[in-house]
C-alpha cells in the first residue's frame, strides 16, 4: 500500500519505570537474546496495521471519541517472565496486574480500529526477543521493584520497520478524560 503508515496505539512508559526495566537487560546477555532498544519500549493497547495516510484522520477522531469517555487508570507492575511457543522461550515481558479499565480501553480501540487484534488484552512490555533456535531455558529473571503508572494519555505511533530493530514515532497524544470532559 503506497502512501501508508504501519499504526498501533501505545501507552508510553514514564522516564523511572523505563529505566528500571532497561536495567534489566544488565543481567544477562546471550547472542540469541535481542533486548528492547530503551526508546521503542511502551504497553501495546492495539495493533492498527498499514493504513492509508488519507484514512489518519478518520481513525484519530475514532480514538478522540474513546479517549474523552475514558478515565485515567493505573497499572501496576507483576512482574518479568519468560513467553514460550511449544515449550521454548521466544519473549521475555515486564507483565502489570490484570486492570479492568485496560482491558476495557483495548477491547474497545480493538472494536472501532483496523486491525488484527481480537484477543484478550494483557498489559506488558516486551523487553527482549529470543531469535529462533536461541535459548531453552533462561536463567532465572532479575526483581524488579514493583511500582505503578498512572495512564493519562495513549498514543498513535507508526512503526517504521527497519533492518536491526523497528523505528517507532509518536504521530499524536490522546489524553484520557472522564465523562465530564475532565482530565482525573
Amino acid at each position: 500500500m503506497q502512501n501508508a503508515k504501519r499504526l498501533f496505539i501505545a501507552i508510553a512508559l514514564p522516564d523511572e519505570a523505563r529505566a528500571s526495566l532497561v536495567s534489566v537487560s544488565n543481567y544477562f546477555q546471550h547472542p540469541k537474546l535481542r533486548w528492547t532498544p530503551a526508546q521503542n519500549l511502551h504497553i501495546t493497547m492495539h495493533f492498527i496495521g498499514s493504513v492509508s495516510v488519507e484514512k489518519l484522520p478518520q481513525i484519530e477522531l475514532r480514538i478522540c471519541s474513546i479517549t474523552t469517555q475514558t478515565p485515567p487508570f493505573t497499572l501496576t507492575f507483576a512482574g518479568i517472565q519468560t513467553i514460550n511457543k511449544r515449550r521454548k522461550p521466544v519473549m521475555v515481558w515486564a507483565t502489570f496486574e490484570k486492570s479492568r479499565a485496560f482491558e476495557s480501553l483495548a477491547l474497545q480501540l480493538q472494536e472501532t480500529l483496523p486491525g488484527d487484534d481480537r484477543k484478550a488484552p494483557v498489559p506488558h512490555v516486551t523487553l527482549a526477543r529470543i531469535k529462533e533456535g536461541g535459548m531453552r531455558t533462561l536463567p532465572e529473571l532479575p526483581f524488579v521493584k514493583k511500582c505503578s503508572i498512572t495512564v493519562d494519555k495513549i498514543e498513535l505511533w507508526e512503526s517504521q520497520l527497519a533492518s536491526r530493530s523497528p523505528v517507532y514515532i509518536p504521530l499524536k497524544i490522546f489524553e484520557l478524560r472522564n465523562s465530564a470532559g475532565t482530565t482525573g
